[in-house]
């Protein structure tokens, strides 16, 4: 089992990228094993004296051993790519500073990128579509990365900050922040929070003010269950189940519209009610009556072509074209010509 202070146990890997904050959890971990001091000092242990004792021989062994431990530390928290840059190196201070150099820079490096945040800082500003939280992690994480390269940034301007950059919503919220809170005292964390808060507050009145809109618009339509599973779950679900019924409340748009002129009609008139469904009744009767006849003249030329299919209507003078003839009949058929000729049998 490997032991508590094993070297690779909670190493952070550096891939080229956010080198400051590797640099604080590594500086971290070294100091948590007693191996800073060698890699910011690079002291060699004292000499032994003549006829050293036993704890003397084994303090001094595990003084030298300090070095090579350091340097397996800071090895082991680099990718393959950045450890092939410095593998030539021997002690923890010169692969320390070799790092440092690279991806920090030099002092006149260090100032154009400190003014480059800086710069960044001061045109930090919240939009009116950001969440209050989403902003504060990125002003905070160019804030860190200013106080990484030395600069001092105190908490009072970075809450100056933040109250200058929120959109005209939260302009009373900072208002009754100024008049209650002691401004030298008020943290990051708090402000942020009391931000949060009038943020969410906002938005739950206006989840409400839209379920109590669509309820107004659709009075009297009947939804369906899973309205009444949404009363026990949040406001924002329950709104988000009004907006997946609206394809019901589509279906019924037509018996809304007609109770809405009954209901506009009704005051005018006390009988308007009697009248109006009166009148229903008798549109239904005639459409009935109208789609009975539709229906029955349809049969009648479907059957008019079923005989038209089944008989023809051509005279001849020769009886022997019949395979069954009734001499009994007899009638007139008026001619293309204007006469008329007399017919026998059919």
């Amino acid at each position: 089992m490997a032991s508590s202070n094993s070297p690779s146990t909670f190493v952070h890997i550096f891939t080229r990228t956010h080198y400051h904050v590797w640099a604080v959890k590594m500086k971290v971990y070294l100091r948590s094993l007693g191996l800073w001091n060698v890699v910011e000092t690079d002291e060699h242990p004292l000499a032994l004296r003549a006829n050293p004792t036993l704890a003397q021989l084994k303090a001094y062994n595990e003084d030298l051993l300090k070095k090579d431990r350091a340097l397996t530390c800071i090895h082991s928290g680099l990718a393959d790519h950045i450890f092939t840059s410095i593998m030539n190196l021997e002690t923890p201070k010169s692969v320390w500073d070799k790092l440092k150099e690279i991806h920090e820079g030099g002092d006149r490096v260090k100032k154009t990128k400190l003014l480059t945040l800086k710069k960044e800082f001061s045109m930090l500003q919240m939009k009116d579509d950001e969440l209050i939280k989403d902003f504060s992690n990125m002003l905070m994480d160019v804030v860190n990365q200013i106080r990484l390269y030395g600069e001092n940034l105190p908490d009072a301007k970075v809450v100056e900050k933040v109250m200058i950059s929120v959109p005209q919503r939260f302009e009373a919220k900072i208002s009754a922040i100024e008049e209650s809170c002691d401004m030298t005292s008020l943290t990051i964390a708090d402000l942020v929070s009391k931000l949060e808060a009038q943020e969410q507050r906002v938005s739950m009145r206006a989840i409400e003010a839209s379920e109590g809109a669509f309820l107004v618009a659709h009075k009297g339509v009947k939804f369906n269950n899973s309205l009444k599973k949404a009363e026990s779950s949040n406001k924002s679900k329950c709104f988000f189940l009004l907006m997946e019924n609206f394809c019901h409340v589509l279906y019924v748009k037509r018996q809304i519209t007609l109770k809405r002129i009954v209901d506009s009609r009704r005051k005018a008139s006390p009988n308007f009610s009697a009248l109006f469904m009166a009148s229903l009744d008798t549109l239904k009767s005639f459409a009935g009556l109208k789609r009975r006849k539709q229906k029955s003249n349809l049969n009648t030329k479907q059957m008019q072509v079923k005989r038209t299919k089944r008989s023809t209507s051509h005279m001849t003078p020769v009886i022997e074209y019949f395979s069954s003839l009734n001499k009994s009949f007899e009638t007139s058929v008026n001619m293309g010509n204007g006469a008329t000729s007399q017919v026998h049998g059919k």
